[in-house]
């Protein structure tokens, strides 16, 4: 198992100092990138030792796709270029959140909106499929969405991974703020290819702590059983990096090493 962070561009430096093996990049700021800027970004990685282990923010939270003015065929040719990029940079996974993105409503009109945004989930991950990317659908709380908000909703439109390209995502906060299942990461184990992490009950979502009063260890024996190989702190707000990003990381590392050592694997 390996770690990432959540990652602006102007924040790697900080990044691979506090150790993480690698981060996941915002889709919005590589596409404001021209071709150097972008070449010189892989190379400054390399150097920096860092994976991009996922690209999120697939798209802006202003748009929506039943909208009116959405322009499908506009964003659909947009993911051919990023998939290119993300397989020049070695990113194998886009992850599909942005719950405002994909809400439905509640009126006769629901689950004709439904349809349309799953049609979309289909051929965005027939196009990254192309380029050797996966779509990671990320099942998002009704925080932020009313649509795809468990993980067996999500599991019923993967259906089979390998041939959709449609993978999951399980996320600590989602999954608590949900009330949704925790023995469901264990029943979509092999579906399950990425994992995020934060303090799910904190009023701003910090880096988890060992003694920040929750339990992530519920979280992490089921991540530990899944196909998952990164798990990537979703942490924006955290107040100071460069003091708690080294007591979080070697917290969580130390929490999953003992969960996989519990379930048999040695994949560290």
């Amino acid at each position: 198992m390996k770690f990432a962070s959540f990652a602006k561009l102007r924040e790697l430096e900080t990044f691979s100092a506090l150790g993480f093996d690698g981060v996941e990049l915002d889709s919005c700021e590589l596409r404001r990138l021209d071709d150097g800027q972008f070449d010189a970004l892989i190379a400054r990685m390399r150097a920096l030792g860092l994976e991009a282990c996922a690209c999120s923010w697939i798209m802006e939270n202003t748009v929506h796709i039943c909208d009116g003015a959405f322009d499908r065929e506009g964003w659909l040719e947009q993911f051919e270029r990023d998939g290119e990029r993300l397989a020049r940079m070695g990113c194998p996974v886009m992850v599909f959140a942005a719950g405002p993105i994909r809400t439905v409503g509640r009126d006769s009109e629901s689950g004709r909106r439904a349809r349309r945004i799953d049609g979309f989930i289909r051929d965005t991950a027939r196009v990254f499929k192309s380029h050797g990317v996966k779509i990671a659908l990320e099942t998002v709380c009704g925080d932020y969405t009313d649509y795809l908000t468990q993980l067996r909703q999500s599991a019923e439109l993967c259906e089979d991974s390998a041939e959709s390209n449609i993978y999951l995502l399980t996320d600590i906060r989602h999954l608590v703020r949900a009330g949704d299942e925790p023995d469901d990461i264990l029943r979509y184990a092999d579906q399950i290819i990425h994992a995020h992490i934060d303090n799910p009950i904190g009023v701003k979502r910090v880096a988890p702590m060992p003694d920040d009063g929750y339990n992530y260890e519920f979280f992490i024996r089921r991540v530990a059983q899944t196909a998952a190989e990164w798990i990537s702190f979703e942490c924006h707000d955290e107040p100071d990096w460069l003091r708690d990003g080294p007591v979080s990381l070697d917290y969580i590392r130390a929490l999953t090493e003992r969960a996989l050592a519990g379930a048999g694997r040695g994949r560290m």
